[in-house]
């Protein structure tokens, strides 16, 4: 699906991830229910492929490894659960490294953290940069690591020293997470006002009472913002797809329904993109390591495995709403009760239709209840 929207460059492309801790919809681009506080990002996606009725399969960080690199299935508590016994499997990582890309991971973050450093390893990631890996200049945020600007000026640090040869970046944020504390919170602090002022959004009591996460939401904006203005200079940018998502919506702001927790952007970028599309249907993380290999694959010969594990088929890049997908949500660890099957949502037993922008419905229809 991805192929007819790309232009064929000489060689296979760079892919870089970025995994926005806690990046949810409902106060991120067009529409977002409680105002977008993200400038940059809803200036990105006006340039890129954006998926307006995007999920996370999982509630928390626990899952978003697997789900948005290998389309793995949860088990029991997770994949990342199971640590070193975590079965050997076909995972983007692991396809692209045996055919000649270089596969790197960085956090600001403690990578022990859900297992994750395990969770690389088994996937063949082979560098791996994280919080041990800063000193000076750089200043630790709080007791989660470094705050989303020093990780991104890691980052660029580090990819101006290699070459140009393929490679697979992941850069994986932890600034929106509770304490919610960065550099220069004060000033923040005022961005969140005037972005309140200038969008004339209601005068809710969440911007005021949970200014510090709104302003948290701002400065990762702003973060990815001077990452992509300084990405330009890199070795092979103009041969680059970048993909920027939410491990999950933070729970800390108000949700009007269970499945607001799932609802992430998805915004597909790269200079090789022939023209910019907003895209309503719905898919999933699970979707796009199967999406990504299938272009590569017929598009620059890389060789996709016979035999696969994947839960995802592919991105549906239809502009109109629709769901081919079939989307098992796990929140936590041990609570799987939310499933979406075409535009039915099973959550905790209810039966509920599927709407524009993740609206739900209740749904009463014993039937389809118990196809669900």
């Amino acid at each position: 699906t991805l192929g007819p929207l790309l232009r064929r460059a000489d060689g296979p492309p760079n892919l870089v991830f970025v995994i926005v801790e806690g990046l949810g919809r409902s106060f991120s681009g067009p529409g977002a229910r409680l105002g977008s506080f993200t400038p940059f990002l809803d200036e990105l996606a006006t340039r890129s492929l954006y998926f307006e009725n995007f999920l996370a399969p999982q509630g928390r960080t626990f899952g978003v490894l697997t789900s948005v690199f290998g389309s793995l299935p949860f088990g029991e508590g997770g994949m990342a659960a199971l640590g070193e016994r975590i079965p050997r499997h076909a995972s983007l990582p692991s396809v692209l490294k045996e055919q000649g890309y270089a596969t790197r991971f960085y956090t600001g973050s403690n990578v022990e953290f859900d297992n994750e450093v395990q969770v690389l390893r088994a996937m063949g990631v082979e560098q791996i940069v994280s919080e041990r890996d800063f000193g000076a200049p750089y200043v630790r945020a709080n007791e989660w690591g470094y705050g989303d600007r020093d990780l991104m000026r890691m980052v660029l640090e580090r990819e101006r020293a290699l070459g140009a040869a393929p490679a697979l970046t992941i850069v994986q944020t932890t600034g929106m997470h509770n304490p919610f504390t960065f550099p220069d919170q004060a000033a923040w602090r005022e961005r969140v006002e005037r972005r309140v002022a200038t969008r004339r959004l209601p005068p809710l009591p969440v911007y005021t009472e949970q200014r510090d996460i709104f302003a948290s939401i701002m400065y990762m904006d702003d973060a990815l913002r001077m990452f992509f203005e300084e990405a330009k200079s890199l070795p092979g940018y103009d041969n680059t797809i970048f993909v920027i998502t939410g491990d999950h919506r933070l729970p800390e702001l108000p949700m009007q329904t269970r499945l607001e927790r799932y609802h992430v952007p998805l915004i597909v970028y790269s200079p090789q993109l022939k023209a910019p599309r907003a895209i309503k249907s719905v898919s999933s993380q699970f979707d796009l390591a199967p999406a990504l290999l299938a272009y590569l694959s017929n598009n620059h010969r890389i060789k996709t495995p016979a035999q696969v594990t994947w839960l995802g088929a592919g991105l549906d890049t239809e502009p109109s709403l629709r769901n081919l997908h079939a989307i098992p949500l796990k929140q936590t660890r041990t609570e799987l009760s939310d499933f979406i099957s075409g535009m039915a949502y099973l959550g905790q037993d209810r039966l509920y239709t599927l709407g524009d922008g993740m609206a739900i419905d209740r749904l009463d229809n014993d039937v389809l209840l118990d196809q669900a």
